[in-house]
């Protein structure tokens, strides 16, 4: 996810928190710290978070569609195939079309 410029952001220090908060955020994981988070840092992590969460439901509903309509793939040893009764017509249809050409 893109965070664009920032411009509300003036130092590095800021923007390495914000970051921090939104990963603290996404995983659930709540500090006792959290009050030492700026007022504005603590608004942005939450919008870029909810935004986040957007993007990831819209992705898991396409991955669930792709997936329902994907075709089941099961893999084959050729080298454990049979054939039994086999019945060829190649030749048969080539004699068939040679007299057939009268």
């Amino acid at each position: 996810m893109n965070l664009g410029l920032l411009r509300e952001l003036n130092t590095v220090t800021e923007r390495k928190l914000l970051a921090d908060r939104i990963e603290q955020l996404s995983g659930n994981q709540d500090t006792l710290f959290n009050a030492n988070v700026p007022e504005k840092i603590e608004k942005l992590a939450h919008a870029f978070y909810k935004k986040l969460r957007e993007q990831l439901s819209a992705d898991t509903l396409q991955t669930t569609v792709k997936k329902s309509h994907r075709k089941e793939l099961v893999e084959v040893d050729v080298k454990s195939i049979k054939h039994e009764d086999v019945k060829e017509i190649g030749a048969e249809w080539l004699c068939y079309q040679t007299m057939d050409t009268g």
